[in-house]
């Protein structure tokens, strides 16, 4: 159990009269101390050496508790200042929602671990349910300390502006996903065959070749494994297109799985697919553990038409936890915007359902990168009114937050049932620190179903 008091804040009179003489002694004022992006504990002196609470720091807390800490380490790692004097740890949570940053029992690299009963902490690294965490004044020692705890431990994970982290590359890209050559590819008690519009008797979606399966027997599929090193909060999406090639009624379905390690995996199915109508699919998956393989399988329905697959893809999708397998993790919603994930849904194991009351308000991600100007990204989800139905409508969003840059695209009133991919792309005229994702349901509208949301640049 964290001290009693290892998140104290000084009191009002203390705080005026210690830091004239702190801040003059050291020449420094709120927002000047040096930003070094350290690691471990590189606490700046005389703070550090100093018996603790003889200083008032440059955010207004006592020397060598775990609010200094973590006010140093945001400043100094996240290039995030933190308001002064908000209170001791415990307030930290409440007052971090009430002012719109998230909090949830999501961690990410350079949260902030936060405890009600008084004790704050710097996310260093999240493995699965192993969070990694750097703190002062654990166990009443007023010195630095580096642990591994239990993500649930926590009361919740701050997040005032997480570290970005590295874009996930794909791990060795996808080869030959338009079927141009007969290699990669391994296929498993099934019929695969390529085909050109000539031969297979309907046109390709791209190039000169696609592919085609049938399944007689059960259990067969067509897969590739994608070799590389897949971390923790990686996400990737797997994309490709599919019809009927002999007759109508081709059923089917498509996995990613994530290979070494504890295996992950997500899938989306198809059914009554029309022959020479490409239809896209899409499933994603935000990694939880350490892999060293990504695998795309098609499943082709036994003894219906022969499938076609065509422009298969595998890309990082800088969203986290797209396809809501997580449940709510990462999302957050505005004002009286209401969310809930549900199983089932477009892909995966689960979906997103939202509605509002009030114009503006949504439901957002943000997303720490660091981009130049002139790059190019673009954002899909697939979406529905709720249950099949008609006439919900949703505005989604991509904004770069530096010059409020924003593409978007508005279904409209939906008149049609089942799920749709929309899409909207931007160049960005800015450099960007933080992308938001964001979802405007329709005022008093039906509720919106949302899945398989995919960001990535072009």
């Amino acid at each position: 159990m964290p001290h009693p008091t290892a998140g104290k804040m000084p009191a009002r009179m203390a705080i005026i009269a210690i830091t004239m003489v702190v801040l003059g002694a050291l020449g420094l004022s709120a927002m000047t101390v040096p930003a070094r992006a350290g690691t471990g504990d590189n606490y700046p002196e005389p703070w550090r050496s100093a018996a603790q609470d003889s200083y008032v720091d440059s955010w207004g807390y006592y020397n060598r508790e775990c609010t200094s800490w973590v006010a140093w380490a945001l400043h100094d790692r996240n290039g995030f200042e933190m308001p002064r004097a908000i209170g001791n740890a415990a307030n930290w949570g409440p007052w971090a929602s009430s002012h719109g940053y998230a909090v949830n029992m999501t961690p990410a690299a350079g949260s902030v671990a936060w405890w009600n009963a008084n004790h704050v902490a710097w996310v260093e690294a999240v493995n699965g349910d192993s969070v990694t965490i750097q703190e002062y004044n654990y166990g009443y020692s007023g010195r630095y300390n580096r642990r591994v705890i239990n993500r649930t431990s926590a009361s919740g994970y701050i997040h005032f502006k997480d570290i970005a982290p590295p874009r996930p590359p794909a791990p060795g890209a996808l080869k030959n996903g338009g079927f141009e050559t007969s290699g990669n590819w391994s296929a498993s008690s099934i019929g695969f065959a390529r085909y050109t519009r000539t031969t297979g008797g309907i046109a390709p979606h791209g190039g000169s070749y696609f592919a085609a399966v049938s399944n007689a027997s059960g259990g067969g599929s067509l897969k590739q494994d994608v070799q590389g090193t897949v971390k923790p909060g990686y996400s990737y999406c797997a994309t490709a297109r599919v019809t009927s090639r002999t007759r109508d009624g081709a059923h089917g379905s498509m996995a990613m799985w994530f290979l070494g390690g504890t295996q992950e995996s997500t899938g989306v199915g198809f059914s009554r697919l029309v022959k020479g109508t490409w239809k896209l699919i899409r499933t994603c998956q935000t990694a939880k553990y350490a892999h060293t393989a990504i695998r795309v399988e098609f499943y082709p329905s036994v003894n219906t038409a022969d499938l076609g697959i065509d422009d298969v893809d595998l890309r990082a999708d800088m969203v986290k936890n797209g396809g809501f397998n997580n449940g709510p993790d990462n999302w957050t919603n505005t004002g009286s915007a209401n969310f809930i994930t549900y199983a089932g849904g477009y892909e995966g194991s689960r979906y997103m359902a939202t509605n509002a009351k009030k114009a503006g308000d949504s439901i957002r991600q943000d997303i720490a990168v660091t981009i130049p100007a002139g790059r190019r990204f673009c954002l899909d989800a697939m979406v529905q009114t709720a249950g099949g139905g008609t006439h919900g409508a949703v505005d989604m969003a991509l904004w770069g937050l530096n010059g409020s840059e924003k593409a978007n695209f508005n279904t409209g009133p939906m008149t049609t049932a089942g799920w749709r991919n929309i899409s909207a792309c931007r160049t960005f005229q800015h450099g960007q620190t933080t992308l938001r994702v964001q979802f405007y349901p329709q005022v008093g509208g039906k509720t919106i179903d949302i899945d398989a949301v995919f960001l990535r640049q072009m």
